[in-house]
């Protein structure tokens, strides 16, 4: 596991430092971001910090985060379907068809699989 090596690398102690490290930056990054770039980055970031510390906390996160992603996506994508230059128009149905499999996943998992699926706590 990559959590493994880099626990021999850098001790546990220093994996504990990375990965706080990591999840600040990718928090930073998404919260003082205005721009599509920097929410990217902090995504981005947050995925090494999945690799680093997998478990379905981190799972769990990065699909709630595709899911959103998908569902803003689609609907302004679905109106340029038709008004792009031909040349453009498969780029776009394929990407359509990317997000629409990505959200799918998500929503199994944390929708419908009863193993992953969120619940809410009882009171």
């Amino acid at each position: 596991y990559p959590a493994g090596v880099l626990s021999d690398r850098l001790g546990p102690r220093g994996l504990l430092l990375g990965g706080i490290v990591m999840l600040a930056v990718a928090h930073a990054c998404l919260a003082l971001s205005d721009a599509a770039g920097g929410v990217f980055l902090g995504a981005a970031a947050y995925f090494v910090y999945g690799l680093v510390r997998p478990g379905w906390s981190n799972a769990g996160g990065q699909l709630a985060g595709f899911l959103v992603y998908d569902l803003v996506l689609i609907p302004p994508l679905m109106g340029r379907v038709g008004r792009v230059p031909g040349y453009w128009q498969e780029a776009l149905v394929a990407y359509m068809a990317v997000l629409t499999v990505s959200g799918a996943i998500a929503a199994w998992y944390l929708l419908l699989d009863p193993r992953t699926r969120l619940r809410l706590p009882r009171r």
